[in-house]
């Protein structure tokens, strides 16, 4: 029985580590999505008011076609950000320590401390199941193995509780909150892309005048800039900030597979404690049947 219960528990605590490996390697921890066509809608509207060319203009609305009923959906994990469009194009770009919040570092020590706690505690409890056999100093040795496994995989198994936790309870708030969600993936993408382009100089002599810009300072006169107008008039502008706001109310972020995957790894791992701890007191009994004095 014993045996039976060990073998058991390692095979929680086997899916539990692999589940928790696949969620850490995805990015699909906190998901959102919008429409193609509303963000073409506002880039038009933007191009409109710039002056831009007419064929830049052709441009945006042939993509637009190109994009009809598809949608954009940005995925943010604990080591990549993701852009996707389904059955289309997907992307990720690796996230540095630095460019993201504290909970998110967290939670990803927490989870990775777990990952190695489980695992060492898979190979104790798995010594103990292959040495067992009828004499008591191999029972007793057993016995040992198996409990040092028990006490780690309880230990692993705390450990990618406090991780979920430390990321579920922050988190929880960016649900259905669009705002709070792109302001988190503004923050990321901006450190993403100023550390990718670091090491970068920005070309001083490209030719603009086929997009309709003819240099700054026509552009300049003929729409002043204020801060944040982006040289759009103050209708423009306004025209801009609505389009934005009818843009973020159709966005719902959710929390993505990934999150649900390492959730579900830590109830295997919940089991592999229970499973352990009753086969600790099958392995008492043999060993305490071992030692009756015969009378």
């Amino acid at each position: 029985m014993s045996k039976t219960l060990q073998v058991a528990a390692i095979v929680c605590v086997f899916v539990a580590i692999a589940m928790t490996i696949s969620a850490l390697a995805t990015t699909s921890w906190m998901k959102a999505c919008m429409g193609f066509s509303k963000v073409f809608d506002m880039a038009e509207s933007v191009l409109s008011s710039s002056k831009m060319s007419s064929s830049l203009q052709q441009s945006i609305s042939g993509a637009k076609a190109l994009f009809q009923g598809k949608s954009l959906c940005y995925q943010l994990g604990l080591f990549k950000l993701g852009f996707d469009v389904p059955s289309l194009m997907s992307y990720s770009f690796p996230m540095d320590i630095g460019s993201v919040d504290y909970f998110i570092t967290a939670t990803a020590g927490f989870l990775i401390a777990g990952v190695i706690c489980l695992f060492i505690g898979m190979i104790f409890v798995a010594k103990s199941a292959l040495s067992q056999s009828e004499s008591v100093y191999n029972k007793s040795s057993s016995r040992k193995s198996h409990q040092i496994g028990r006490i780690v995989i309880a230990v692993g198994a705390s450990l990618l509780l406090s991780g979920m936790l430390t990321y579920t309870i922050p988190q929880a708030q960016t649900v259905h909150n669009p705002i709070r969600f792109f302001s988190e993936i503004g923050t990321v993408s901006q450190k993403i892309f100023s550390q990718m382009l670091s090491g970068s100089t920005a070309p001083s002599n490209v030719d603009l005048s086929s997009y309709g810009i003819q240099g700054r300072k026509k552009r300049d006169a003929l729409y002043p800039q204020e801060p944040g107008s982006l040289g759009l008039s103050p209708d423009s502008m306004q025209d801009l900030q609505s389009k934005a706001k009818e843009m973020l109310q159709g966005v719902d972020p959710m929390f993505g597979y990934s999150f649900y995957l390492a959730w579900v790894a830590v109830v295997m791992a919940l089991i592999a404690v229970i499973l352990v701890r009753l086969a600790s007191i099958s392995l008492a009994d043999k060993v305490d049947v071992g030692h009756v004095p015969l009378v």
